[in-house]
This record gives C-alpha cells, structure tokens and sequence, in this order.
C-alpha cells in the first residue's frame, strides 16, 4: 500500500520530489519539499559536482580532443538541472497557476549559476534583458521576439511560451552526432551538443526569472509544447549514457 502524499502547493513546494517522513504517531508520509530546502538541496549537489566540472572543459581535459561544438558536464550537475526541469515543466503548464512564492532566492540563483556556467564555457553567446512588457502566464520573462521598425532598428516584443520550441527541437536534432558516449572512459561525465547547450542556458536563465521569491503567475496559457520539450530535456539528462 503508498504511503499517504502531503498535499503540495506550488507556491511554497518543489512539485516533483517527495520526503519519506516518519511521523510522531509511527505512521509515514510521502512530504512535500520546500523551494527553499530544494534550492539548498540543489546548491549542495551541484558544489559537490564542481571538482568534476572544473576537471572537464579546462586544459588538462582528457576529453580535449572533442569537437569544438561539444561541452562535458558532470553528471551530478545534469541530474540538478533535470530536477529543475521536471519542475519547471509543471510550472508551464496549459492552467496552472502559481501564487506568490514563498521561498527565498537560493533555487533561482542556483538555477542562474548553472547557466551562467555553461555560457561561460561555451563562450558563443550572451544573455540580454528585453526591455517588453511580458505577461508571464503568456511570455518569456528573459526572451522577446524582434520585429524591424525601421532605420534598421528592431523593436522587441513579448515572446510566446511555446513560440521557440520547434526551432529548439530542430537545433537539439542537428547537434545530436556531437554528443559521444564517453561513458565507457568516465562515467561521471556526459557530453552535449553546443546547441543542446545553449537551449538549457537559456532555459535555467528563465526558470531563475520565474523561481524569485514573490513571483506570481496566473494560469498558464499556452499548448503544452515548452512543457514537453522541458521533460523531454530532463529525461535525457538523467539517462544519457546510462
């Protein structure tokens, strides 16, 4: 028989682990995790992870002789950002609301080092603020779509939650045979795609615009596209080359 679940809201809990728990009475329950505990559980995983991480992608890597498009990352890094997949993914989908978080800022800034460290080590892009008026049950909270608005100016708009996902999916296939198993030498590591890369910076950037506390947003209005592209990217993060 399943052991009993707490009952978890949004708001204050992580919606993709569970605590056992023992309780006073012998009985037992499945607990919900707090944000701010998941964020401290998460920091703590992914400093025991950076001596792997600072081992691979430096000039000693024995993993040097990759393509140039191809990033190693630690295992134990990949398993946080599925986590915080997993759990962005509830967050974006079609009607789900999120009243204001009430957590502190440890999960959105653990979330922003890791793509902070992955734009670090690929060097190839940069990260910029829009200046849009964007509806987060609708939009990117860190992305916009550019529309020429003459004199060779660009004028930024809010981008749809779902609008970038197909383009994603296509650059994920294409980068897919610069991903070699490398398993087999180092089981600690995995390797990605720089467009794989990209696509997750991206994505941990916005889930740490969406984790601050006192975030608020109302149902969820899109198809569910970035929602299953964010599982499908959880997933293969977990289980690459196992």
């Amino acid at each position: 028989m399943p052991w009993p679940e707490e009952p978890r809201d949004p708001a204050l809990h992580l919606l993709v682990w569970r605590d056992f728990q023992r309780q006073p009475d012998g009985s037992a329950v499945m607990a919900a995790v707090t944000l701010t505990d998941a964020g401290r559980t998460l920091t703590e995983a992914v400093a025991r992870a950076r001596p792997v991480d600072s081992f691979v992608n430096s000039a000693a890597d024995p993993l040097a002789d990759l393509p140039s498009d191809t990033l190693s990352l630690s295992r134990g890094q990949a398993t946080a950002i599925a986590t915080m997949f997993r759990d962005f993914a509830q967050r974006v989908l079609p009607g789900t609301a999120v009243g204001p978080l009430r957590t502190d800022d440890a999960l959105s800034a653990i979330a922003e080092e890791c793509a902070s460290r992955m734009r670090q080590h690929t060097m190839q892009f940069q990260f910029t603020a829009p200046h849009v008026a964007a509806d987060p049950p609708r939009h990117f909270l860190t992305k916009a779509r550019y529309i020429p608005s003459g004199g060779g100016r660009h004028e930024a708009l809010p981008l749809e939650l779902d609008a970038p996902v197909a383009e994603w999916r296509a650059e994920i296939a294409a980068g897919r045979g610069h991903e070699p198993n490398v398993t087999y030498f180092y089981p600690n590591i995995i390797s990605l795609s720089l467009a794989r890369v990209q696509v997750i910076a991206e994505l941990l950037h916005e889930y740490a615009a969406r984790m601050r506390p006192g975030r608020e947003v109302g149902p969820v209005q899109s198809s569910g596209e970035l929602s299953r592209l964010l599982d499908e990217l959880a997933t293969d993060l977990r289980t690459r080359d196992a």
